[in-house]
C-alpha cells in the first residue's frame, strides 16, 4: 500500500514564520522612518522590534502543536486533518480532488461524491470546514506550508486519480 504524507516540520514552520514576520517589521520600521524622516538611534528600543516577530512565531508553532495539520494520500483514499479529528475519503467517493493556485497560497479541495461517506475516527472532535466549491460541496485545505510542498502533492494526487 503506497502513502505520502505531507505534513508541517516545526522547526522549519518557526523559520520561516519568524523570517516572514522579521521582514515584516522591518518594512514597517522603514517605512515609518520614511514617512516621518526620522530615524531612532540603535538601542534597546530595537530588540522590540524583534522580541513582537518572536512572540508572534512562538505562538503560531505552538499552536501548530497542537492542532497539527497533515494530508496522507494512499491507494485507499485521502486522510486529512486541519485541527483535532482526522477525516478520510475513498477514492470511489472523490468527485475532485485538486491542489489550486501559487504554492505561496496553494490549496487543497476535495469533493466528496456523497459527504455521508466521509469518515472520521473521532466524530466529536473537530473536523475540517465545509467549503462551497466549483465542484460542489467540499473541503478547503491551506497546503502552501506541508513539506514536501503543494507539486509533490499535486502528483500524489494525479497518481491515484488516473
Amino acid at each position: 500500500m503506497e502513502q505520502s504524507l505531507f505534513r508541517t516540520r516545526p522547526w522549519t514552520f518557526l523559520v520561516v514564520t519568524l523570517a516572514a514576520m522579521v521582514l515584516a517589521m522591518a518594512l514597517l520600521f522603514v517605512a515609518l522612518g520614511l514617512i516621518f524622516d526620522h530615524w531612532p538611534a540603535p538601542d534597546g528600543g530595537l530588540l522590540f522590534f524583534l522580541a513582537i516577530p518572536l512572540l508572534g512565531a512562538i505562538v503560531n508553532v505552538s499552536r501548530q502543536r497542537r492542532h497539527p495539520e497533515w494530508v496522507r494520500v494512499s491507494d485507499a483514499g485521502i486522510e486529512l486533518a486541519n485541527g483535532d479529528a482526522p477525516i478520510f475519503i475513498r477514492w470511489t467517493n472523490v468527485a475532485s480532488a485538486s491542489v489550486r493556485g501559487r504554492p505561496l497560497f496553494a490549496t487543497l479541495d476535495i469533493v466528496p461524491a456523497d459527504l455521508t461517506q466521509v469518515t472520521s475516527p473521532a466524530p466529536h472532535g473537530t473536523v475540517p470546514a465545509l467549503h462551497q466549491l466549483p465542484g460542489g460541496t467540499g473541503f478547503r485545505i491551506q497546503v502552501s506550508h506541508l513539506l514536501p510542498g503543494p507539486r509533490a502533492l499535486n502528483r500524489a494526487l494525479s497518481l491515484h486519480q488516473s
